[in-house]
């Protein structure tokens, strides 16, 4: 923002010391909503039209379900140059319960055209991932986490929109994934390393524009196919990847992983209530097992 007096900080209920400090160091251009997501993008939307660039940041539930008609027609139809960034995706906001998971964005948010749909897989990889969306004209949601998550680069990594980075090489069976349930993925990668079994690994930031070259070329050599994600697999990457396959004329074993048409209403801490629905490291561990025929 010091940088760019073009950028505008706009939030719904939040509040914490970094957004103070936002609030305190540019108060003409940091706006508190309060529980008015509608409202939000819809203002959103007219300082864009103003070429300012706004950021949207709340919770990702009250975005994508509560505001969406105004992610559709105010943002999107009009091709403005809104930031839509929603905390808490998948099921971070554990023992809130279903109405605060945000584990059907992907799906609702993917089919919107002009939407381009990020979701960096940690902290480091937040950073680059934002940088490219503001550098981007056009409407962008990023689905993050809440900070708590496992860190999976040692370096911030390089980000380019439409492309995904293959974060572990192996011949025996591909996994895609996206966001940080990608921490899950390597810990499974591990323990099929110490069988023998070497998986290639795609972190797919950019879910829209997808990267078909690369999840393409990887599941050519392995023939078998895992995708991974803390959302629905209806609508998700899963069925990004099954179309992308589809219509390749490729042929491979293929599974997918995520929360299989239902909510999540266990009781639970974050890893818990992946573990309830079979996305934990263990689990992935024996999906893979399952396609392998092992």
């Amino acid at each position: 923002m010091k940088k760019n007096n073009r950028l505008v900080l706009l939030t719904a209920d939040d509040e914490s010391e970094e957004l103070s400090r936002i609030h305190s160091d540019f108060p003409d251009r940091h706006y508190a909503f309060g529980i008015a997501e509608c409202n939000l993008v819809g203002a959103a939307a007219g300082l864009s039209k103003l070429s300012f660039i706004p950021i949207v940041y709340t919770y990702g539930a009250f975005l994508t379900y509560r505001a969406y008609e105004f992610i559709r027609c105010d943002v999107c139809i009009n091709n403005y140059n809104v930031k839509i960034v929603g905390w808490g995706s998948g099921v971070k906001v554990n023992n809130y319960g279903p109405t605060h998971h945000t584990t059907e964005d992907i799906a609702l948010l993917r089919v919107l055209p002009n939407m381009t749909l990020l979701s960096p897989a940690s902290q480091k990889e937040t950073e680059p991932v934002l940088k490219a969306a503001i550098a981007h004209t056009g409407p962008v949601y990023i689905r993050i986490g809440k900070g708590f998550e496992t860190e999976v680069f040692t370096d911030t990594p390089a980000f380019t929109i439409g492309k995904s980075e293959k974060i572990r090489c192996g011949k025996d069976i591909t996994f895609v994934a996206t966001g940080n349930i990608i921490a899950n993925v390597l810990e499974a990668a591990d323990m099929l390393e110490a069988k023998g079994i070497h998986a290639d690994i795609i972190n797919l930031s950019s879910i829209k524009p997808f990267d078909k070259d690369t999840v393409l070329e990887s599941i050519r050599r392995t023939g078998k196919v895992i995708t991974v994600e803390e959302h629905q697999v209806i609508g998700g990457i899963g069925s990004a990847v099954a179309e992308c396959i589809a219509e390749s004329g490729i042929q491979c074993s293929f599974m997918r992983m995520g929360f299989l048409d239902k909510f999540a209403t266990e009781y639970g801490w974050h890893k818990d209530i992946l573990a309830m629905n079979n996305l934990s490291p263990e689990s992935i561990h024996k999906a893979a097992h399952t396609l392998l025929g092992k």
